[in-house]
This record gives structure tokens, C-alpha cells and sequence, in this order.
């Protein structure tokens, strides 16, 4: 390179000092050179539409950026994007409350028979939404004069008071069924022991079923169910005649009333296998025969037929009978209900399914 073009070149400045420190030095500054600190940049998540549009700095401040401020302008900012995950289950909380509100409304709303019927459901599970959905089928399936307020009538009051007073086994309708007062009731279930477990279907043992009811526990009975006392007494009332004077009185068929119940409490156990399941089964079955729709009634007849079955019965009852002492109150109880369902079955000679069903010569040992 010519030596006259060197001397042209201009000199090269000096390095900047950052934080106390000097590029190409190898000491730290002096007490006469201050520390001097970057500002360190703030990130703006967002920008407000004007700062985006004019594609301007924005300071993200809120409600009004400084540009904006400045400027006197007007500020916005566009709304946050919701995740995906976040949303779902915001929508699926307010559905959630949706439903509770309706829960809530109908125990506020209904008759206070009705009202106390869900109450009772409500405390034998702990999915309150699921008494929610039992409620909505029950009033799909009963007729639209279900919520009629027949106490309200002093007429039809008195009347199902007399008839308690005359009931040789006197049970509470609540909180078993909504359908009828505790005259109706225990005229029913009378009318039930005196004939039906009696002779034709002798299921249930009479002392333990009455106090079972009498104690009005539902979530405690083992032996008693809303779904049982509601087939009894939709079966009884195809015979009763003061039965069918309270239904006259109050414009309704009661038998199609306790079976629609029935089968609203069968809905809601959601194939929740025990005995008295079992036992209502078979007598909707027997009062839907009565009724003329035997076809359709065989669905219960083999929906009870194949519980039977998961409900191991006879080993239940070995292991009673085995026992030290014996539980003799749970054999005569086990007995009575294979004895009335076989007396039910009796009169097909051959029948393969209570076959595998129940080991009948096993019991008999």
C-alpha cells in the first residue's frame, strides 16, 4: 500500500466502556470511573392496536400506552387468546352449575313429597348429578298429572286417613314412595302379605320387610327398597278397591303410576345388584303380565333371573349355615326368596335359565 494512502486513514476511536469494564484492557476501573449499567429491555407481550396498525413501539402499559398518551390517542388492546384446555373446561363448570341450579330448583319448586324423594336420593350416592338425571327420567316417565298435590285436598286426606286407621300393618308412604299417603300404602302392602306372600309369590319375610320400612332408612335397608314397595303396591292395586277409589278421587291410575315409579328407581340403581331388586323385578314382571304386556314384562322377568344368578345366593346361605353360631335369621331369609321365586317358575317344567340360576339340589343338602 503507498505510504500517502496510509496517512489518509482516520484514527480508530477508542472502546466504549461497559459496566467498568474496557474492551482490550485487562484491570479493573478505577475509583474515578463509576460503574455504568445497561437498561435492560422490557419485553411487550402485547401491543395495543394503534402502536400494531402504525407498527410503532408500544410500552404495553394499560389502559392507555404512552405513545398513545402522548399522542392522545385512543388505546385498545385486542382480547387474549382463551386455550383450548382452559375453555373446555370453563364450559363444561358452567355447565356443571347449570345443572346443580336446576337440582337446587326442583328440591325448592317441587311438593314437598317430591322434594323429599330427591333429598332421600340424594344422600345414598355421591354423585348429586346422577339424582339429577333420575329426576329428569321420572318425569319423562310418569304422566303428567304426577305432581298433582293430592294431601292438598282435605276430601282425599281424610279418606287415606281411615283407611291407615283400618290397615292391619300400618307403614309410612315416605320416603319409599310419593305416589299415595300412608293410608293407600298400608293398605297395600296388606293386601300383599294376606294374599300375593301368602301363596303365589311368598318372597319376603313379613316381620323384617314392615320394620325395615317403618325405620324409613333407605340407605340403611337391605331387605326393603323404594323400587320393591313400589311393585307391590303397583301389582296390589289391580285388586285393591279402595286403591281404585283413591285413583278415582284423584283422576289417576294408580298401578300405572307405582310401575312407572318402579321402573324410575330401576333406572336410577343403574343395575345395582341385591334382593329386593330382584323381588321387584319379578313383580313387575307378574304386574305387567296382569296388564296384558307380558312380552315386555319379560324384560324384568330375565333381568331378575340373571341378578339372581350374580347374587350367589346359595353360597350366601352355606356360609350362614356354616357359621359359628348359625345365622339363622339370614338362612330362613335366603330360603323364603329362592322358595318364592321357585313357586313362580314352577309351572314351566323345563326352564334352562333358572337351571344356571340357582342349584337347587345344592340347597337341599
Amino acid at each position: 500500500m503507498d505510504p500517502q494512502e496510509t496517512r489518509r486513514l482516520v484514527p480508530i476511536l477508542p472502546a466504549q466502556q461497559v459496566s467498568g469494564y474496557v474492551y482490550g484492557e485487562d484491570h479493573s476501573p478505577g475509583p474515578s470511573s463509576p460503574p455504568h449499567r445497561l437498561r435492560k429491555r422490557v419485553l411487550v407481550a402485547v401491543a395495543c392496536e394503534g402502536c400494531r396498525r402504525k407498527k410503532a413501539k408500544c410500552d404495553g402499559r394499560k389502559p392507555t400506552c404512552s405513545r398513545c398518551f402522548s399522542k392522545n390517542e385512543s388505546c385498545s388492546y385486542e382480547s387474549p387468546v382463551v386455550p383450548v384446555v382452559v375453555q373446555k373446561r370453563y364450559d363444561s363448570l358452567l355447565v356443571e352449575n347449570q345443572q346443580y341450579r336446576e337440582l337446587f330448583d326442583a328440591i325448592r319448586t317441587k311438593p314437598e313429597c317430591e322434594a323429599q324423594e330427591i333429598f332421600n336420593h340424594l344422600r345414598l350416592t355421591d354423585q348429586p348429578l346422577s339424582v339429577l338425571e333420575w329426576f329428569r327420567q321420572a318425569e319423562v316417565l310418569l304422566p303428567k298429572h304426577a305432581t298433582s298435590t293430592w294431601d292438598c285436598d282435605p276430601i282425599v286426606a281424610d279418606f287415606d286417613q281411615k283407611i291407615f286407621k283400618s290397615c292391619t300393618i300400618q307403614v309410612p308412604a315416605k320416603p319409599w314412595t310419593s305416589v299415595a299417603g300412608d293410608g293407600i300404602i298400608s293398605e297395600l302392602i296388606t293386601d300383599f302379605f294376606t294374599w300375593d306372600n301368602s301363596y303365589m309369590f311368598p318372597v319376603l319375610d313379613r316381620s323384617t320387610f314392615v320394620d325395615e320400612m317403618r325405620a324409613g332408612e333407605p340407605s340403611e335397608a337391605e331387605w326393603c327398597s323404594g323400587l320393591l314397595v313400589n311393585a307391590i303396591c303397583a301389582k296390589r292395586c289391580l285388586m285393591v278397591e279402595r286403591a281404585k277409589q283413591f285413583g278415582a278421587m284423584t283422576g289417576q291410575n294408580l298401578s300405572e303410576r307405582f310401575l312407572a315409579e318402579s321402573k324410575s328407581h330401576f333406572e336410577y340403581e343403574k343395575g345395582r345388584v341385591s334382593v329386593p331388586t330382584v323381588q321387584g323385578l319379578l313383580l313387575i314382571y307378574l304386574t305387567m303380565t296382569a296388564m296384558g304386556k307380558d312380552r315386555a314384562g319379560q324384560m324384568y322377568r330375565l333381568a331378575a333371573l340373571d341378578m339372581l344368578k350374580q347374587l350367589r345366593l346359595e353360597a350366601r346361605y352355606k356360609a350362614a349355615k356354616n357359621s359359628v353360631p348359625p345365622q339363622t335369621h339370614e338362612m330362613m331369609l335366603i330360603s323364603k326368596t329362592l322358595w318364592g321365586i321357585f313357586l313362580l317358575e314352577r309351572w314351566e317344567r323345563a326352564n334352562p335359565i333358572l337351571r344356571r340360576c340357582i342349584d337347587w339340589e345344592s340347597l337341599a343338602g
